[in-house]
């Protein structure tokens, strides 16, 4: 199995074109990032 720990998700991305789907989005939640715990936590506290 290949870790891809470094290289965050754009290598990801990049490192497996084929499986990777554009699609239209209208909600921007998809633009926030969740890089950290404390990221994820605050965004939790915001959905309550």
């Amino acid at each position: 199995m290949e870790r891809y720990d470094d290289v965050g998700l754009k290598g990801l991305l990049d490192a497996h074109t084929r499986l990777v789907t554009e699609f239209e989005c209208s909600n921007e939640d998809i633009l926030i990032d969740l890089d950290t715990p404390a990221d994820y936590e605050n965004w939790m506290k915001r959905q309550a």
